[in-house]
């Protein structure tokens, strides 16, 4: 069960990261607002977050 899992996951990262490539800027991590720093290390730090809420 958990290697059909695995296998699963890994199928669907892979057509997400695919995705991604085809349609950048539409991932909620890539989407900037007004009031977010510009900074790259404050950049990095948000797209850590904003990855960490949506996989919780």
């Amino acid at each position: 069960m958990s290697r059909r899992l695995f296998a699963a996951c890994a199928r669907l990262h892979h057509k997400d990261r695919l995705i991604a490539e085809h349609t950048p800027g539409l991932r909620a991590e890539d989407q900037r607002f007004d009031e977010e720093p510009t900074d790259e290390e404050a950049d990095e730090k948000l797209r850590r977050t904003r990855r960490r809420i949506f996989r919780e």
